[in-house]
């Protein structure tokens, strides 16, 4: 069981981790920018 929940919090770290990555990727595939991506957050996803 102890084995099982370590295996679980690594996976968790795991993901975590790759958020930055993804996040870049993404990006680059959509052709978004970080200012684009800053404006938004300060906006706010809903507001146009």
């Amino acid at each position: 069981m102890v084995a099982i929940q370590q295996q679980m919090v690594a996976a968790k770290k795991n993901e975590r981790g790759n958020v930055p990555k993804e996040l870049k990727r993404l990006c680059k595939e959509f052709d978004f920018t970080a200012g684009i991506l800053k404006r938004k957050l300060e906006k706010g996803i809903d507001e146009k």
